[in-house]
């Protein structure tokens, strides 16, 4: 039984049968085969080399501005990590160290802000560690140490 629905053959409009699995009135497998790859733009596929280049664009897109998808340079990354303060004595002969967090949602330069440290949630764990326990309602926050 052929139903409504037309299949575009070259110029011609031929009529599908109703099964899935046959292919239009006066077109074998082999044939259908060779429509399709003899003329792939009637059937609104793409060769190789148009994906190939639209492939190459999206990613030199997404490495040429990473923030614009939701993600983040190495350089950015790296810029959370603390380096080593320099410690010197003061005139007392005591050493100070001073450690400030700060929230960024998006890496982007300046974009730190700071995140206020409290008593209630600051302590010195069993192994001498300065431990600081805290919530955040962003689903994506960075948080940087800084230290001084």
């Amino acid at each position: 039984m052929v139903v409504g629905t037309r299949l575009r053959h070259g110029r011609e409009w031929v009529p599908v049968r109703s099964s899935r699995r046959s292919w239009p009135e006066g077109l074998g497998c082999t044939s259908g085969q060779t429509v399709v790859t003899s003329a792939p733009n009637g059937f609104s596929l793409y060769a190789q080399s148009p994906y190939n280049a639209n492939c190459t664009a999206g990613q030199n897109a997404v490495l040429a501005a990473p923030n614009t998808f939701d993600l983040y340079s190495l350089s950015q990354v790296q810029a959370l990590s603390v380096g080593a303060p320099l410690i010197q004595r003061n005139a007392l002969g005591q050493f100070k160290v001073n450690f400030g967090v700060e929230k960024s949602s998006t890496l982007l330069p300046g974009s730190f802000l700071p995140f206020p440290m409290t008593a209630p949630q600051t302590s010195i764990n069993a192994r001498g560690k300065l431990e600081f326990l805290f919530t955040s309602s962003d689903n994506a926050a960075f948080f940087r140490l800084e230290s001084h």
